[in-house]
Parts: structure tokens; sequence; C-alpha cells
């Protein structure tokens, strides 16, 4: 019988190994649920419900939960949209980042405990924040590998998070994303909010970013920006050099 999990804090670190010394792959925020492949005296062998990646969470950091309450969270459909704030549990202050799912009821209970909120929050599919607009507040955010949030986002969890805000679940690196959705045959027919993809030498996809329309790509890349964006690929106009090689471009919405 499948064993559950759910992060009960702001953000906890998703890790290669079983080891606070192996890389961050990914990040769980307040809410995420996963289920418990594996356990160790201090580690958790997780695999997130949202987008099926494994990884290495501290056994403290996460926990368990009923088949009941696991289907609770899974179905909460409000993000949190503040850069931070705060919820309340049994009455004492917790942080939450943006991106943060909650549920549509601003008060209710996880495992005997009492929680509430009183945040600006935005409902799957909001008609009133498109995607650009959700990802243009990312703008700024630092680069950090293996990130999920503003204060830290890689590229393809920076795609990841705008695209689930409007309930479109994408995997979680940026390989597993260019199978995803349909094909856009050339750089002339791209849409704002395409999904453009990019390979190094070998052929391997390594970056990923949003086409904002006009020619112009909202991209993790040092930290979320928006460079020129051609059928060679991005152009940064600060060192007036390309910066990476486009690959292919998929439509997910």
């Amino acid at each position: 019988m499948a064993i559950y999990g759910f992060c009960p804090l702001a953000i906890v670190p998703l890790r290669r190994e079983a080891s606070d010394k192996s890389e961050m792959v990914s990040q769980l925020l307040f809410g995420d649920v996963c289920e418990i492949l594996e356990k160790t005296p201090k580690w958790l062998k997780i695999r997130m419900l949202f987008d099926g990646y494994d990884g290495w969470a501290d056994a403290k950091q996460i926990k368990e939960i009923s088949l009941s309450e696991k289907e609770e969270i899974v179905a909460w459909q409000n993000f949190s949209l503040s850069l931070s704030d705060t919820i309340y549990c049994n009455g004492s202050i917790m942080p939450i980042v943006k991106g943060t799912l909650l549920p549509l009821a601003s008060n209710f209970q996880i495992q005997g405990k009492d929680f509430s909120y009183c945040v600006q929050t935005v409902k799957f599919e909001n008609p009133e924040k498109s995607l650009l607009e959700i990802a243009f507040d990312y703008l700024g955010s630092p680069y950090l590998w293996g990130g999920r949030t503003p204060f830290g986002i890689d590229c393809s969890g920076f795609v990841q998070m705008v695209f689930k805000t409007k309930q479109i679940s994408l995997l979680r690196d940026a390989w597993q994303q260019a199978q995803q959705g349909k094909p856009v045959d050339s750089f002339s027919e791209m849409k704002p909010g395409d999904v453009a993809f990019f390979d190094n030498d070998a052929g391997n996809i390594i970056h990923v970013g949003i086409y904002c329309g006009e020619g112009k790509i909202i991209h993790a890349c040092g930290s979320v920006r928006i460079d020129l964006l051609d059928e060679k690929g991005i152009f940064n106009q600060e060192n007036q050099q390309y910066s990476h090689q486009l690959k292919l471009i998929r439509r997910m919405i």
C-alpha cells in the first residue's frame, strides 16, 4: 500500500542522493504531496505526485498523511501570488512563497492542526491573470539549480511553475518538457506563451524559456530576464552575443 507525505514547510530541498552534501535537484513547497518510496533513519526517497520527480528529502521535513488527507490536499486550487507571505498554524506564523498551493477555504486542517490564511491568491485558469503576467512576476528572481521559488529558480522550474498556475502539468527537467505539448514547425509560427527549447553542441536539451511575442523570450539565466529571440537562438543585448541555440518549439496550451 502506498504511503504519502506532504511538505509542511515553506521550502524543502529535494536532493539527488541521501546526503546534505548532495546536489539539490528540485524543491517542495508547502502543501506539495509526494509518495514515500523508501525510508532510512534520516532520509526519505520520495516521488512528487505533481511531476513524478524522484529524490531524497530530510525525513524531519516531510509529514506522512492519510489517503483521505492526500486526496484533499491534491485538490487545492489556489496559488499564492505574493513574493512571500504568511499563514497560521495553530496560531503560530509560518512563511510561504509565491506559487504555493492552498485550499479554496481560508481555514483548513491537516493532521489535526488548524491552518488559516489571508493572502493574495489566484485560482487555476483565472482569466484575470494571464500566463505571461504570471511569468513577468518572476522577473529578477535569481537563478538557482533545482529552485522553484522567486528566491531562486532554474529555467525548467520557472517554466513549470508558470504553467502550473494554468493547471498545465509540465515535467521537471527541460529535456522532459520538450516531449510535451504539440510541435511548432517554425519560428515564424510562434505565438506568445509557446515554449522554446535550446540545445548544446551534442544536441542535448539544456535550456528552456517562454516566448513573449515580438521576438522576445523570458527565461532564467543568471536571473529571470527578457532577451531577444530569433531563428538562431537567444541574443543577449548586454554582451551582444548569442547565449543559447534554438532547438525546437512546443505549444503547451
